[in-house]
C-alpha cells in the first residue's frame, strides 16, 4: 500500500519534514517514491508546501495520507477538491471493455414470444387445414371414381 507521509529531516531538536510518497513498509526515514512537499513546524505559524498536482495525481491512484499530511492537505484545500470515494484508479488501467448488450424488457420479451407462438400456431393450423383439405378432396375423388360394389 502506498502512503503519502512525513519523512524527517533536518538537525538535532530542529526537525523539518519533507511530504513524501512512500511504500506502506519501508521505514520511516527510508526509501520514497516521491516528494511532493515540505513541512516547518517550528515556525509560526508552521510553514508547508505541497505540490497540489502531485499530490491529487497519488491520491487519485488510492495513496493514503497519514493523520498530519491530511490535516496539512485540508489546510491547504487539496481534500476539497478530492473526494476519498472518487479514486480513479481506472484512468491508470487500461479501461475495461463493456460488452454492449441490447437489452429488452420483459414485456417486450413476452410480447415477442407471443407473436411468435401465435405465428407457428396460425401456420401449424394452416398447414393442418390444407393437410385436411387435400385429405378430404382426395377421399372424395377415390369415392366417386370407384364404382361402388352392389350386393345382389
Amino acid at each position: 500500500m502506498v502512503k503519502i507521509r512525513l519523512r524527517r529531516i533536518g538537525a538535532k531538536n530542529k526537525p523539518m519534514y519533507r511530504v513524501v510518497v512512500a511504500n506502506s513498509q519501508s521505514p520511516r526515514d527510508g526509501a520514497f517514491i516521491e516528494i511532493i512537499g515540505q513541512y516547518n513546524p517550528l515556525v509560526d505559524p508552521e510553514y508547508f508546501s505541497i505540490d497540489e498536482e502531485k499530490a491529487l495525481k497519488w491520491l487519485r491512484t488510492g495513496a493514503q495520507p497519514s493523520e498530519t499530511v491530511s490535516r496539512l492537505l485540508n489546510k491547504s484545500g487539496i481534500m476539497e477538491k478530492f473526494k476519498p470515494g472518487s479514486t480513479q484508479k481506472q484512468v491508470l488501467r487500461k479501461p475495461k471493455t463493456k460488452k454492449v448488450t441490447e437489452s429488452i424488457p420483459k414485456t417486450e420479451s413476452i410480447t415477442k414470444s407471443e407473436s411468435t407462438a401465435e405465428i407457428e400456431s396460425t401456420t401449424e393450423s394452416e398447414s393442418i387445414a390444407e393437410i385436411e383439405s387435400t385429405m378430404e378432396s382426395e377421399s372424395t375423388a377415390e369415392t366417386e371414381s370407384t364404382p361402388k360394389e352392389t350386393s345382389l
